[in-house]
C-alpha cells in the first residue's frame, strides 16, 4: 500500500493520525534496524511494549518529550521520526525479512566510506532501466 503522506486529500495537509502512523512506522524502523526487541526500546525508555506498540501502530500519539527519549535512547536526531513525510514517498507496509534486516546490520559494520559507496550501487540497480520500466527481477 502507498501512501503520500506529502498532502491530504484535495491538497490539504495530512490528517493527524496520518502522521502519528508515519511517525510509529519511523519508530518501528529504527527499532528493527537496531535489533531492539518492543520489550528492550521499553525498558530503555520506561514504558511497558504495549506502549510502544501502541506508539508504533500510531494508535496513541508520541509527546514531544517522550519522542525526544526515544530519539536519545536509538541515537537518532528527533528529525528523524518526520524525515520524508513532506515526500511523496511511498509507506511500504511489508515488514522487513530476517535478510534485510541482516543487510542493514552488516552495512552498519562498514566503514561510512564503504557504506556510503555500497549505498550508491544499489541505488543505481534500483533505478528503472528506461521510461516505462520498473525494476528489473532475476
Amino acid at each position: 500500500m502507498e501512501t503520500d503522506f506529502s498532502r491530504g486529500e484535495g491538497g490539504r495537509p495530512p490528517e493527524n493520525d496520518q502522521i502519528d502512523k508515519y511517525v510509529g512506522a519511523r519508530l518501528r524502523l529504527r527499532r528493527k534496524l537496531l535489533g531492539f526487541s518492543q520489550t528492550k526500546l521499553a525498558d530503555a525508555v520506561g514504558l511497558t511494549f504495549q506502549q510502544i506498540q501502541k506508539y508504533e501502530r500510531g494508535k496513541s500519539r508520541i509527546a514531544a518529550s517522550r519522542l525526544w527519549t526515544l530519539a536519545h535512547a536509538m541515537r537518532v536526531p528527533v528529525s528523524y521520526f518526520f524525515d520524508g513525510l513532506d515526500e511523496p514517498a511511498p509507506i511500504i507496509d511489508e515488514p522487513l525479512g530476517a535478510s534485510e534486516l541482516r543487510l542493514c546490520h552488516a552495512m552498519r559494520r562498514l566503514p561510512q566510506q564503504q557504506r556510503r559507496r555500497l549505498h550508491d550501487m544499489v541505488m543505481a540497480f534500483a533505478e528503472p532501466s528506461g521510461p516505462d520500466e520498473g525494476p528489473q527481477s532475476g
